[in-house]
């Protein structure tokens, strides 16, 4: 579980890089990180605090969101050079990485208000009270509408201070950083859309005769995996492009890829002691340097018997040897 001032000051860091030209924001990390320490505990960004002071629940949604789009983030690059690793220089360029997490974050943002919506943690919420009744082979299906994606996205939307889609573009020219961060997440709000049933029997003796389904979103793997796929397409921005006007000269932004205007920085450095998977992947991971191999005995649970005469599960104990792969 990541630290909480760790999970607050990448929020803040999105949050200057975002919203800094037109959201209102500080606008340097320094400044970030001296919120940060000064609100380590219950921390709310400073745009928001009039928000935070109505929905009580807010700063923990916001936690909620942050921890699971690194820890999906980090559980999909894992294995390669890059591991989904934070830090302010990662907020100094607007580099592939860069976008990636700018994508994740406004991605667990739309899944996790969403979902707290659906579950009325907030009071400003809009939720649909119609249901809809069905027979399906003698049994009646009750369906109600419980998560609001349409909230989600706006709220994201408004946490994140992107620029109103209505609104006028203004006069002055805005940085390409600006442009791109904002096309980033972007992305990140359209990717969560899929819904799925999550249904409840009612009955005599656990008949089925009624069963209530409500309409929610499908779990955050899903869309996790879309946009870790959308990393290896390659679509950079030239750097020298200074504004919005003439990146649209030049080359138009595609709605379903990340971009971005730096190189990616040098993260072999980064890579000693990282774990790699396989001599396939640690000679791609490791930079050429060698790896290391260690075994390792494990233990886990194996020949699972239930016994119905208990309703105990029973299970022997079995070990194995595992290879442990690490750079040098």
């Amino acid at each position: 579980m990541l630290a909480r001032h760790m999970i607050v000051l990448l929020f803040l860091l999105l949050l200057n890089w975002i919203g800094g030209k037109y959201g209102g924001l500080e606008s340097t990390i320094l400044s970030s990180v001296r919120n940060l320490v000064a609100t380590r505990n219950g921390s709310c960004p400073k745009r928001l605090r009039n928000l935070c002071a109505r929905e009580v629940n807010l700063t923990d949604v916001l936690e909620e969101a942050i921890s699971l789009s690194l820890e999906h983030c980090q559980d999909h690059f894992r294995y390669t050079r890059w591991n989904c690793t934070i830090n302010h220089r990662l907020f100094q360029i607007v580099s592939r990485e860069t976008a990636m997490v700018t994508a994740f974050v406004a991605a667990s943002l739309v899944q996790t208000l969403t979902r707290a919506c659906g579950n009325e943690r907030f009071s400003v919420c809009r939720k649909s009270l119609s249901e809809n009744f069905t027979y399906f082979d003698k049994q009646l299906v009750v369906h109600s509408q419980s998560d609001d994606l349409h909230f989600g996205r706006r709220m994201a939307h408004r946490i994140l201070g992107l620029p109103r889609r209505k609104r006028k573009v203004n006069k002055t020219k805005r940085p390409l950083e600006d442009v791109l961060m904002a096309h980033n997440a972007q992305l990140g709000l359209q990717v969560v859309a899929e819904f799925e049933d999550s249904c409840q029997c009612h009955g005599v003796s656990g008949s089925c005769s009624i069963k209530s389904c409500k309409r929610r979103l499908v779990q955050f793997e899903k869309p996790a995996k879309f946009l870790r796929e959308r990393y290896s397409f390659r679509y950079p921005i030239a750097a020298r492009v200074e504004s919005l006007e003439e990146s649209s000269k030049k080359k138009k932004m595609p709605r379903r890829r990340l971009v971005y205007a730096a190189a990616s920085p040098n993260f072999c450095k980064l890579t000693h002691g990282r774990e790699c998977s396989g001599e396939m992947n640690c000679s791609t991971l490791c930079c050429g340097r060698g790896f290391l191999t260690r075994d390792v005995r494990i233990s886990k649970r194996c020949k699972c018997k239930m016994f119905p005469s208990c309703c105990n599960l029973k299970c022997e104990t079995c070990f194995l040897t595992k290879t442990i792969y690490t750079c040098k």
